[in-house]
């Protein structure tokens, strides 16, 4: 029992390795990795622009918080906004892909040149923004909000980072939609391609004739598939590891997605005995 299942197993890795090295001597390979490269610099494209200047936009939120952007916009040189009220704002940073900051203000402004004393305002990021960001960001705004109204102002931000939702929209969803479209691309498309490739090059029978049984074929095609799938996924987290907090959940999201798109493109191949047949049940 033993030495069949170590047979198998090499078998079935040998059918594996043909693929992957099939595919790294065909440039399949670096076709995948120059796909999903340049898929992900389109959703990042507003990331990477915005993202080029290491200031973050500050976001008020409150019924003063247009009147302030009014006053500070002859003061500072900072990218201020106004929203309404802090759903709007918590909103707002959820799907940010851009450093930004959001403070919560009081109903009303402190007067300029009033007594002196101390005011706390609520401060709110993105939650992949780095620690020293925040830290020298927060610092700056209360230094320019404590000399714009005479006060002692402290922004607490302390635990409240602000995550996308599922309702979120923008770029968060582009990028994540990036993702999903690259491994079902790959891991529907690309594995049936395996079969079919054996089946046209009349390979597959002399496999099934061979001490490879079905099983060992399709495992081992389907190794191949999740290998294409993974070097997707890897490109993904190379490009997106900034915005990746939960890296014990990304990866488990990507081996399940990509092992669910390679049984599928699998199962295609497998039924599909011509090419038009397969491309119809993709479709």
């Amino acid at each position: 029992m033993g030495k069949t299942s170590s047979s198998g197993l090499r078998i079935t890795l040998a059918i594996a390795w043909k693929d992957i090295l099939d595919s790294l001597k065909n440039r399949v390979m670096i076709g995948i990795i120059v796909g999903v490269a340049t898929l992900m610099v389109g959703a990042f494209a507003m990331r990477m622009l915005v993202g080029l200047s290491n200031q973050p936009r500050i976001v008020f939120a409150g019924r003063p918080g247009r009147e302030l952007v009014r006053e500070l916009r002859g003061e500072t040189d900072l990218s201020i906004y106004a929203l309404e009220n802090r759903s709007a704002l918590e909103t707002e940073l959820g799907q940010s892909s851009a450093p930004a900051l959001g403070v919560l203000l009081p109903g009303e402004l402190p007067q300029a040149g009033g007594p002196g004393g101390s005011i706390e305002l609520e401060g709110f990021y993105p939650y992949w923004i780095k620690d020293e960001v925040l830290k020298e960001s927060f610092a700056s705004l209360e230094t320019q909000l404590s000399a714009l109204w005479g006060l002692e102002v402290t922004i607490e931000y302390a635990g409240h980072a602000v995550y996308p939702t599922l309702e979120s929209s923008g770029q968060m969803v582009i990028i994540t939609t990036g993702l999903v479209n690259a491994l079902f691309i790959i891991g529907i498309y690309m594995t049936p391609g395996l079969i079919q490739e054996e089946k046209q090059t009349g390979t597959f029978s002399t496999l099934l004739v061979s001490p490879a049984r079905m099983i060992h074929i399709a495992t081992g095609k389907s190794l191949a598939g999740l290998t294409y799938c993974l070097a997707a996924g890897a490109i993904f987290c190379l490009m997106a590891a900034p915005l990746i907090v939960h890296w014990p959940v990304m990866v488990l999201a990507i081996v399940v997605g990509s092992a669910f798109a390679v049984v599928l493109g699998l199962v295609i191949g497998t039924f599909s005995e011509e090419p038009a047949t397969m491309n119809m049940w993709l479709g």
